[in-house]
């Protein structure tokens, strides 16, 4: 018998089958992929014997070594720049917990700031709320007094008055030589008994003196220990190299005199210039007409004006409008408004040197004038279109003395009104509108 074998014939190798070995092979000559991709970055499916860079319809492909070696190179630039972002995120959660610490520092600061402004209120009102009272009494007792001497007079001038009437009856109880010898004495003495005693309307307790817009004369007088300043330094800003009193209203170097209130110990944050000695006001302005006076003494070097908030604070720059600063300032003796380049202010010899600065912003007008605030005497004046919000710019490294803001006076403006005009009827509001508030 014969026997027949049937051997199956072996499947055709598939292009990118994977040997054994598990490693690519080319499915026409079955040697391992050479040749990749340069859109997609990964292997063709042929090696250099069967095809050449280019080959492929639409794909550009070179050797696979010389892509590894680019795309190992690239990766190995991420991995350094991962393994910087630890050391990175590392500062970043040390200035965190600095600042939460500098939080709490500020927060207890500043609490026991506000109880202290409002014990000198409470203080004052005390002290006011004393005097007037103090004052009512030394009416009541001089007016109780008064009353007192008055009704002691009143009662000597009943007892007269009754004893001329016993004396006026006894004498109309004479005979009629008798009555006419003493006739002329008794109608004199009649006339001057018959004379209305004089009425004082004094008598009582002034209440509107002392208790009539009571709140509004306290407050105004409260004026003398609550003086208005325009401009408050903002501590956040602050270089650590400066301290600002508990006022807010001056700046200098740390151990300066007056002892500064606010040591400025918080984290390097974005906020604080560094490394100039430089702050920013609290508060920014963005239209109108504002001013303030800086006293600067005889300090050898200071910088004041206006800057954007946006202005560079941890790196060193220029104070230039460019730069978004509108300043002058005092270097080396000489006065110099600070642009590109710096122009040097003119001054008299026979001229004492500014010792109060005053900065005048014209947002409208689109103009910052500096000027000498004791002699009125002009200074500089910057020209530019502003697109942001001012804040005041102080800048100081003099040891020997510190920037102070200057309060300004507060006046009080009573209403007037004015009397209608007569020729011209008044305004009527109809139902169906509501009269402005």
């Amino acid at each position: 018998m014969d026997i027949l074998l049937e051997v199956a014939a072996p499947e055709p190798t598939l292009p990118g089958d994977l040997c054994p070995a598990g490693v690519d092979l080319c499915g026409e000559s079955g040697h391992s992929l050479s040749l990749s991709c340069t859109e997609e970055l990964e292997p063709d499916r042929c090696c250099c014997e069967c095809g050449a860079p280019g080959t492929s319809v639409g794909y550009r492909s070179c050797h696979c070594r010389d892509t590894a070696q680019d795309c190992e190179g690239e990766i190995e630039r991420f991995v350094l720049q991962f393994k910087e972002r630890p050391w990175n995120h590392h500062l970043i959660k040390e200035a965190s917990q600095s600042a939460a610490q500098h939080i709490l520092s500020q927060s207890e600061q500043t609490e026991s700031q506000i109880k202290e402004q409002f014990e000198k209120l409470h203080q004052f009102l005390r002290r006011e709320e004393e005097a007037r009272i103090a004052t009512v009494r030394e009416e009541e007792e001089r007016k109780r007094k008064k009353a007192k001497e008055e009704s002691e007079k009143m009662d000597k001038l009943i007892q007269a008055l009754t004893d001329t009437i016993k004396d006026i009856e006894t004498e109309l109880d004479e005979d009629e030589i008798s009555f006419l010898q003493h006739y002329e004495k008794t109608i004199k003495r009649t006339w001057k008994d018959l004379q209305h005693p004089e009425k004082s309307y004094d008598s009582l307790i002034d209440v509107p003196k002392h208790v009539g817009n009571l709140r509004f004369r306290v407050w105004e007088k409260m004026k003398e220990i609550c003086p208005y300043f325009p401009v408050s330094v903002d501590p956040n800003s602050a270089s650590c190299s400066l301290a600002v009193s508990g006022a807010l209203t001056s700046i200098g170097c740390s151990g300066t005199s007056p002892a500064p209130q606010h040591p400025l110990l918080s984290p390097a944050d974005a906020e604080r210039f560094h490394p100039y000695a430089a702050a920013l006001g609290s508060e920014g302005v963005t239209s109108g007409l504002h001013q303030w006076d800086v006293e600067v003494g005889d300090s050898a070097n200071w910088t004041l004006g206006v800057a954007y908030a946006s202005v560079k604070r941890r790196e060193e720059f220029e104070a230039c409008p460019e730069a978004g600063l509108w300043t002058v300032g005092l270097r080396d003796g000489v006065y110099m408004a600070m642009m590109s380049p710096r122009e040097v202010l003119p001054m008299d010899e026979d001229r004492r040197r500014p010792r109060v600065v005053r900065v005048r912003v014209d947002c409208d007008a689109g103009q910052v004038c500096f000027s000498d605030a004791e002699r009125d005497t002009h200074l500089f004046t910057f020209t530019h279109t502003f697109t942001r919000p001012l804040y005041p710019y102080f800048e100081t490294i003099c040891k020997e003395r510190h920037l102070v803001v200057r309060p300004q006076r507060i006046h009080v403006l009573v209403e007037e009104i004015q009397p209608p005009d007569q020729d011209q009827p008044a305004e009527t509001t109809s139902e169906e509108e509501e009269p402005n508030s």
